[in-house]
């Protein structure tokens, strides 16, 4: 019953040898453990991860990575959505290999892409104020950076940064003198970051709030394109996102239709009830539009074009779509799984809450379902934020 999306046909697929390696690498029982743990990070995953060249697969091959392959991508998230695996995943090869590629600062890129793509170090990016605004979206980090000379500063806090606390390597979108601009921390710079773990519900996927105090950085970019740089980070990661939501609802799915054949009352499987059964149809019926949303959206973004009305650069429009369709969908399928499982599913040995709790964190991780319609309506371009617009 997993997902289609990205694969290559035959059996041997990229999304069957993700699965089969966080099996053997990384059971339930171990991701539990790492889960619960300070760290939250499971090394050898990583490097098992990293390893395959699967790091780096928004990455072209020029600059160390195995060539730009979205659907690789995609079966990739869906497999680490459907274990809910604790790695940097998102932050490093999806967030900030992105923002790297699309800031086309090659002095910068061409040293740190491979050294991303290859698993030597971890990076993520900042970009979050405190709040979400009117329309669903974060509100800028309030991070200013100053130049004294040849050197630059930045002064500010920035909000759910993703993995931020084990980051090697931070990415700062913050307020100059010509607007939003890129800047990187690292070495010693990276050290000097004040960095608070957030106490959220979901365990699995580990954020932190950055202070930065005079932390020395570097520019990345052409100055003022910030914004851009962001968007299309966000894109990316919102496709990478709704692979993962569409991972968690075959995993809830596969977890309720097992219970439901297994599990006996009044004398025979519970699956026999009309009412189990239409909770199980529902889940299906969600995942089988969240995943075709999350193929066309896949197809668009790599190839440039929509496959069904042949509209040229159509991608962020269909991401926009996939993630507030997955998102919902992955919701609805999560509270779903538990109710059909009865007070086991609610058990904290089980995966159904856990499940939920990631659905709940990812249903605004990266701006809610209102802002991917409100963009994908605007043609996929986002929309001006101005102080009217946050809320408390």
């Amino acid at each position: 019953m997993r997902s289609e999306v990205g694969r290559a046909s035959g059996p041997s697929s990229l999304g069957d040898g993700v699965a089969d390696l966080v099996a053997a690498m990384c059971p339930p029982e171990r991701a539990r453990g790492i889960v619960e743990s300070e760290g939250g990070v499971d090394p050898t995953l990583w490097a098992a991860l990293s390893d395959r060249g699967l790091l780096g697969l928004v990455v072209p091959g020029e600059l160390g990575g195995p060539g730009r392959d979205l659907h690789s991508l995609a079966a990739v998230q869906v497999e680490l959505g459907r274990t809910l695996v604790p790695v940097p995943f998102m932050a490093t090869a999806v967030l900030a290999s992105e923002a790297l590629l699309k800031a086309d600062d090659v002095r910068v890129s061409s040293r740190l892409l491979p050294l991303l793509a290859a698993g030597r170090t971890t990076a993520t990016l900042a970009f979050a104020g405190e709040v979400l605004t009117s329309e669903g979206d974060w509100a800028p980090a309030p991070v200013a950076a100053t130049q004294d000379g040849d050197r630059w500063a930045l002064e500010g806090r920035a909000h759910f940064v993703l993995d931020g606390m084990n980051a090697n390597v931070v990415l700062v979108v913050a307020d100059s003198q010509q607007g939003p601009s890129l800047y990187i921390v690292e070495g010693d710079g990276a050290r000097q970051i004040r960095r608070s773990p957030l106490h959220v519900a979901d365990r699995t996927r580990r954020l932190a709030d950055l202070e930065f105090r005079s932390v020395a950085a570097q520019p990345v970019g052409v100055p003022g394109q910030g914004r851009h740089i962001l968007d299309a980070a966000l894109d990316l990661a919102a496709l990478a996102l709704a692979a993962e939501h569409v991972g968690g609802m075959l995993a809830v799915l596969e977890t309720a239709v097992g219970h439901a054949c297994e599990r006996e009352q009044f004398g025979r499987p519970v699956g026999t009830f009309q009412a189990v059964q239409t909770l199980c149809v529902d889940t299906l019926i969600d995942l089988e539009v969240a995943r075709v949303a999350l193929d066309h959206a896949v197809r668009c973004m790599q190839d440039g074009r929509d496959h069904t009305t042949g509209d040229a650069d159509n991608g962020p429009t269909a991401v926009a779509l996939a993630a507030a369709c997955c998102a919902e969908a992955y919701s609805r399928c999560a509270a779903r799984a538990a109710q059909v499982q009865g007070g086991s599913g609610f058990l904290w040995t089980g995966s159904a809450h856990l499940h939920i709790r990631r659905a709940s964190a990812g249903v605004r991780l990266f701006g809610t379902p209102a802002k991917w319609r409100a963009r994908a309506t605007a043609g996929g371009r986002s929309l001006p934020i101005s102080a009217d617009h946050v809320g408390a």
